[in-house]
Order: C-alpha cells, then structure tokens, then sequence
C-alpha cells in the first residue's frame, strides 16, 4: 500500500487509535464491505470479511428495525467488541477492558460522522494499515 494511504487510514481513524488500550479497529460499510482496517498483521483481511456479515446481522438485530446502534459493547474474559452503527456503516473495535468507554463512545461517534460519505454506495475497495 501507498505511504500517503496508509497516512490517510491513519488520520480517519486517529480519534480511536489515539485511546489506550485499543488493539484493532475496523469500519464496514452499511451492506457490510469491509472498508478500512488498522489491526495486527495476524488479523487477515479474509478474516475480517468473514466477521463483517455476522456483526451486520447482529446489529440490525439490536437495532430492531432502525439504521443506527449508538454503541454496543461485548464483554468477553480478556477483550471487549465495541460497534456503533448508522446506516453508513459501522466502527468496531477490539479493546482491553480497562479501555476508557466514554472516550470511545465519543471516538467512534466522531469517526464514523468523519467517514459517512467514504461509506455510503459507489466507493472504492477498503484500505489497510
């Protein structure tokens, strides 16, 4: 990948990459298109395509009908999935526990307004860092 692209990712998802205790940071658009991603090599982007249909499904559960879920979190042992959706898309985000929630509510929040025209029908293929 280009060095600017990688910059660019990096700037779009800088309010959350700039938390303690993020490890991964993925957008899918609202059909579920893997968009932008900034997680451990070890994370493949097959392995991303193949979470973004259930983590769609999951949220239009939890939304029951409406576009937008103002933020979700999985609490599991060792990690947290956090996902705040609109019909644009969704920002999720693998976090330790002792991540600062209402810092993230509020990251997500800004960078998924930030990305709103990147998601919406008719743009490009995703870019990774």
């Amino acid at each position: 990948m280009h060095t600017s692209t990688v910059t660019n990712v990096r700037e779009l998802l800088a309010p959350i990459g700039r938390l303690d205790g993020i490890w991964a940071t993925f957008v899918l658009s609202g059909t579920g298109q893997l968009m932008l991603w900034d997680v451990p090599r070890v994370l493949s982007e097959e392995a991303l395509d193949q979470v973004s249909t259930p983590l769609v499904s999951l949220c239009d559960a939890l939304g029951r009908g409406y576009s937008e879920i103002d933020f979700c979190v999985l609490r599991y042992a060792k990690h947290r999935l956090c996902l705040h959706a609109t019909a644009d898309g969704m920002v999720c985000v693998v976090a330790s526990p002792a991540v600062n929630m209402p810092a993230l509510k509020t990251a997500a929040a800004i960078t998924l307004r930030r990305l709103g025209p990147l998601l919406r029908p008719g743009r490009g293929e995703g870019e990774h860092v």
